[in-house]
């Protein structure tokens, strides 16, 4: 048990490798693993976890209890289709919450590589990365205050919408797979992302991605659905019979799924969005950079892998001797 236990403040050490800020805090709803809370509400809610700590949550096969953020934390878990992406971790479960609300207090949080449902954001400054997040109809919604957020290498099964209240500003969403945007009347940067679906969207501008809608972009669907919209450099699937339309800079319409991306049968649920080797989306965004969710400065990665060392392999003897301890073999890997 010596060795065994060695083992595992040899990963804690690991893990506080990447720089992280404040005091680390481990949070697992198993029970198990020496963590100091079971549910990320026990951690927020508890005196010693102060602002700039980092939780990390374990995967589970259960559900952690939605939360409400008012502190200014750092909760990172494990990704996602870590059972479809192998090789990533060793424990294949993510960790899931059932809905995230970012309030006053929560300014300069950052959550990540995480499951969720429903996130509202009600303050400024939150970043969201490398996070699956599936909520029927809205996965994201912003409110009137959620000014200079970040959303970056995320999936989003459904929506992200902004709320009537209020116009934020200064949102950038890049990299990320998105199912449908409704953020009229806000002012967000749409980078390098997959757009699967029609947006409703005012004010905002629209770079190096993909829209996979492959219907006609007409006057009649420019007038109603990206107002007083800047858009240059991205790819359509659909055709253009819009004047306004095919004025865009350097955009490239009648493209295919075919052409654009790697043999979709053959990949995962996120790696399928890869390009394919001789993809027109190579190179034919903003100077010279990919479209898609895997171009650009920070591209999507598999199962939202967080940024810090991760156990892809975990051996351990059966038995052991007081002279031998319990042989014990961990193979790790870095991220980026």
């Amino acid at each position: 048990m010596k060795r065994l236990k060695s083992c595992w403040i040899v990963l804690v050490i690991l893990m506080t490798t990447n720089s992280v800020l404040g005091t680390i805090w481990q949070v697992d709803n198993n029970g198990q693993n020496g963590a100091d809370f079971l549910e990320i509400t026990d951690a927020i809610a508890s005196v010693e976890v102060l602002d700039g700590d980092t939780l990390y949550v374990y995967g589970s096969t259960a559900a952690y209890t939605e939360i409400v953020l008012d502190k200014r934390l750092i909760i990172i878990g494990p990704g996602y289709f870590l059972s479809e992406n192998t090789g990533l971790q060793f424990n294949p479960n993510a960790a899931t919450v059932n809905g995230i609300n970012f309030q006053t207090g929560a300014e300069g949080s950052v959550v990540s590589a995480l499951v969720s449902g429903a996130i509202g954001i009600y303050t400024h400054s939150i970043t969201i990365s490398r996070c699956h997040i599936h909520a029927y109809p809205i996965d994201i919604y912003l409110f009137g205050d959620a000014d200079n957020c970040l959303i970056t290498e995320c999936l989003l099964d459904n929506n992200l919408y902004h709320q009537s209240e209020g116009i934020p500003a200064g949102v950038i969403v890049s990299n990320c797979y998105l199912k449908g945007i409704g953020t009229r009347e806000s002012q967000v940067v749409y980078k390098n992302n997959i757009i699967d679906g029609m947006p409703l969207v005012e004010n905002s501008t629209f770079y190096n991605n993909i829209f996979i809608w492959d219907g006609d972009y007409s006057d009649a669907w420019f007038e109603d659905h990206l107002i007083n919209c800047s858009v240059y450099s991205n790819i359509f699937m659909g055709t253009a019979s819009s004047s306004e339309v095919l004025n865009w800079p350097d955009c490239l319409f009648n493209q295919t799924i075919e052409s654009i991306f790697v043999d979709q049968a053959l990949h995962t649920t996120d790696g399928k969005w890869q390009l394919a080797e001789d993809s027109p989306a190579i190179g034919a965004g903003t100077n010279g950079t990919d479209c898609g969710m895997f171009g650009g400065s920070t591209p999507y990665v598999l199962s939202g892998i967080p940024p810090i060392p991760t156990i892809y392999h975990f051996e351990a003897s059966t038995s052991g001797s007081s002279t031998s301890g319990l042989p014990v073999h961990i193979k790790v890997k870095t991220h980026n």
